[in-house]
């Protein structure tokens, strides 16, 4: 209907992180999501998945809903992820529903997800990522600092329409993700690709080591094994090796026993 429900879908990706349901399976008469909850149990390792978001805009959003009961996500001083860096004293802005779903646990089971260093929260939320193509908003993002306390005083997305892409900004700060700008095609390409490749990066490629019980503190010989956990978010896998070790250099000895 020419509107841009900014709010409203992201509003309805968080619910569906939030639901743990297929309830987008069929979103307004289109298969979107397939036909599976987001999560997997927390014996397939649904416990440490990640959730994004990437929100692309050639416009300006539309204010035609109120009442996503998000209310000020950003500035209610719930909990330690709202703190002055990202309040504000407005309620149901684009930035409110992103923290919304970053700040609240999405899913029943273990906070294991993986931290990083823009992203220190444990539970199961969403990460918001935000492209703004072909439009600029009032406040230029490299003008400020927020590891050194230099931050913004957030527009009212209801003053224009570049506070809404302000806004669009606040909520990429706020869902610990990132904001791009693009003004042609390949700007855009580029910044997709940046925003996967930031994906992947924080996603990790994660290893570690333990060895197997009381041998630790014996001598080392064939019973010893080292094992080596894995996990590559280039196709989403992990694995787990398991190697001897050699007694006179501590050095794993290639090939591993088994993976």
């Amino acid at each position: 209907g020419g509107d841009t429900p900014l709010r409203e879908g992201l509003n309805d990706v968080g619910n569906y992180y939030n639901s743990n349901s297929n309830n987008l399976a069929h979103y307004r008469g289109k298969s979107v999501a397939g036909d599976d909850p987001p999560y997997f149990l927390e014996a397939e390792g649904g416990a440490c998945q990640q959730s994004f978001t990437i929100i692309i805009t050639d416009g300006y959003y539309s204010y035609d809903i109120k009442d996503l009961e998000v209310d000020n996500a950003d500035g209610d001083d719930k909990n330690l992820y709202d703190d002055r860096r990202y309040a504000d004293a407005l309620s149901e802005t684009l930035a409110d529903v992103a923290m919304y779903y970053y700040e609240n646990d999405l899913a029943d089971l273990a906070d294991e997800v993986p931290t990083n260093e823009r992203d220190d929260a444990t539970h199961q939320h969403m990460v918001t990522y935000t492209i703004g193509f072909g439009v600029t908003g009032t406040l230029d993002p490299l003008a400020y600092d927020f590891e050194n306390s230099i931050y913004p005083t957030w527009p009212d997305p209801d003053n224009g329409n570049q506070e809404k892409i302000d806004d669009l900004w606040h909520a990429s700060v706020n869902g610990r993700g990132r904001y791009l700008t693009a003004n042609n095609a390949v700007e855009l390409i580029n910044d997709m690709l940046l925003i996967l490749k930031d994906i992947e990066i924080f996603s990790g490629s994660a290893s570690s080591v333990s060895v197997n019980g009381d041998e630790l503190y014996m001598k080392i010989n064939n019973d010893v094994l080292l094992f080596q956990s894995k996990y590559y978010s280039e196709g989403w896998h992990g694995d787990v090796l398991a190697y001897h070790v050699d007694p006179v250099s501590g050095e794993l000895i290639e090939p591993p026993i088994w993976s």
